[in-house]
């Protein structure tokens, strides 16, 4: 069945005062060790944490994206960045609360040829916990989820090394680009740019 518009206010307003909980309580929230909470746990599939699949010949400066990465750092203005893209100022006191998913978002991505990812994606929102992602870079819009709500996006090479996301939030259509590149340190970077120009970047670790 597919939810009607009365349903998906009143998940809304469900998920609104859970948030509040949240931001009431960040403690409860706490990453322990890097650990996930516990309805998460484990949500990462062994295919993704196990890819070793070499890109398509003929594609060797593709970077390598595949295997499991844990957010270690953050920078930018997350709140600038959430106010620009419609947050409310309960959502941005809970991602404060939960410190921008530090420590807590994970990544895993099975890297099929130079063309073809499929991530998984536990967010910063222990309520929403994981995001699934099919690329076929160039070829399909994609729907997904991410910490700021339902995305639809494009995808292509903007060079050789930093794969693009053009998307626009379902809620508001206000405009986002998400960028995915490693850096000369090994490290993978989602970087997301709002409409107005404010840059955050999630830098994760590889746990391979």
């Amino acid at each position: 069945l597919v939810p009607g518009p009365i349903d998906a206010q009143e998940d809304e307003a469900d998920r609104e005062l859970n948030l509040q909980a949240v931001v009431k309580d960040s403690e409860s929230c706490e990453v322990v060790d890097g650990a996930l909470p516990r309805e998460c746990a484990g949500a990462l599939s062994s295919s993704a944490a196990s890819s070793t699949e070499l890109v398509s010949a003929g594609s060797s400066a593709t970077p390598c994206f595949a295997g499991r990465w844990l957010v270690q750092r953050t920078e930018g203005d997350f709140d600038t960045f959430l106010s620009d893209m419609g947050q409310s100022w309960l959502r941005r006191m809970a991602a404060r609360a939960l410190n921008y998913g530090l420590g807590r978002v994970k990544v895993g991505c099975e890297q099929i040829s130079h063309h073809e990812f499929k991530f998984e994606k536990i967010l910063t929102d222990p309520l929403a916990c994981e995001s699934h992602i099919h690329v076929r870079v160039g070829e399909v819009v994609l729907h997904f989820k991410d910490d700021i709500g339902e995305l639809t996006a494009t995808s292509r090479w903007e060079s050789d090394e930093v794969l693009r996301f053009d998307a626009t939030a379902d809620a508001t259509s206000l405009p986002l680009t998400l960028l995915m590149y490693l850096t000369s340190e090994g490290e993978f970077v989602e970087e997301m740019i709002s409409g107005r120009g404010t840059s955050v970047k999630y830098i994760f670790a590889s746990q391979n």
